[in-house]
């Protein structure tokens, strides 16, 4: 039911709840009763916030639409950078690494490789090439594009 219906369907009915719950659907906005907000204050007392509690984006409201995430505005102004670059390096964490198990990076031992000599089948010059790139029938590359 979509939030135009729902509030409708309050009105008709005579259904504050129902016509507060469309108008919040529609804009956002949480429109409550006096009689509302005294049950509220009755049943939940109030607790001081958690610093290291951490919610989900999903609504836990029951409804239709409470699969749908919602998307919340983002204060967007001026703000002051706090980032400080002490100079340590992100390996230099030895003890995130034994917390999680990370272990260093294994040293690189493969040796370099050698370019290889060969002779182009066309204008039969001699290049110095990557080994991957050679073959039978090496063409160079003013050679190919003369075709």
């Amino acid at each position: 039911m979509n939030p135009i219906d729902k509030i409708k369907f309050g009105i008709e009915s005579n259904d504050m709840g129902l016509v507060s719950e469309g108008f919040k659907d529609l804009t956002g906005e949480k429109v409550s009763t006096a009689q509302e907000e005294a049950a509220v204050e009755k049943e939940a007392p109030q607790e001081e916030p958690d610093d290291n509690f951490i919610t989900s984006t999903r609504s836990s409201e029951s409804g239709e639409n409470s699969r749908i995430a919602r998307a919340e505005p983002l204060s967007i102004g001026e703000r002051e950078n706090t980032f400080v670059d002490d100079g340590s390096e992100a390996s230099e964490d030895f003890e995130i690494d034994k917390k999680l198990a990370i272990k260093a990076p294994v040293e690189r031992k493969r040796k370099g490789f050698k370019k290889v000599s060969i002779r182009c089948v066309s204008c039969k010059k001699d290049f110095e090439i990557h080994p991957t790139l050679s073959r039978e029938n090496y063409k160079c590359d003013n050679c190919i594009t003369r075709r």
